[in-house]
């Protein structure tokens, strides 16, 4: 996929196009179950790109030392989270992708991690590696470029809400419906906000 450009709607609709892969193996229903935590979790990971290693050797220094690693590592990686997995979305490979997707899901931080839990994200990722789309919407979704640098936060909560009332127009839901149903995807502000 190539970067896209323009306003939050067409952002939002650039990124909803991986739904086109689904058509066949998945309800237009449950698109949004695909689509909503992928998102989240390409933005976590292109907020946290430029500390990854920083994080990992932190880790690795401080791991078993008998200290709190939860400051180090959220004081390294500039937020109030972070992931100490080596894999990115774009090195999951094509053969363990599922194996290797869950290891880079666990090693998020509690609070970053809740989300993907509250989506129920480990039960759409057995049912993608099923339909043999696993693979294919990684690699999608890591093509595409949610670096808080190149989409600012308010454009971001804006994507966000966009696909949030897609989804919810796909499932005969009122949007406000939805995002009470969704709660956690709203704090995803807090959680991108820069560590004091």
């Amino acid at each position: 996929m190539t970067e896209f450009t323009g306003s939050a709607a067409s952002k939002a609709d650039f990124i909803w196009k991986n739904a086109e892969d689904l058509w066949g193996d998945f309800k237009h229903t449950d698109f949004g179950k695909v689509i909503l935590p992928f998102t989240l979790l390409r933005r976590l990971e292109c907020a946290l790109e430029s500390t990854r290693e920083a994080v990992r050797d932190a880790y690795n220094n401080f791991k078993d030392a008998e200290i709190g690693l939860e400051p180090i590592l959220r004081q390294t990686s500039g937020y109030p989270f972070y992931n100490t997995s080596e894999y990115s979305l774009g090195t999951l490979g094509s053969s363990k992708t599922r194996r290797n997707l869950e290891d880079y899901i666990t090693l998020f931080s509690d609070n970053a991690r809740a989300i993907f839990e509250e989506f129920e994200f480990s039960n759409t990722i057995i049912r993608l590696e099923k339909a043999g789309l696993l693979y294919t919407m990684c690699k999608n979704f890591a093509g595409v470029d949610l670096h808080p640098d190149t989409v600012p936060d308010r454009v971001m909560s804006n994507i966000y809400e966009h696909l949030i009332r897609r989804f919810g127009a796909e499932v005969n839901e009122g949007a406000e419906d939805f995002m009470i149903m969704s709660p956690s995807f709203f704090t995803y502000e807090c959680h991108l906000q820069k560590a004091a």
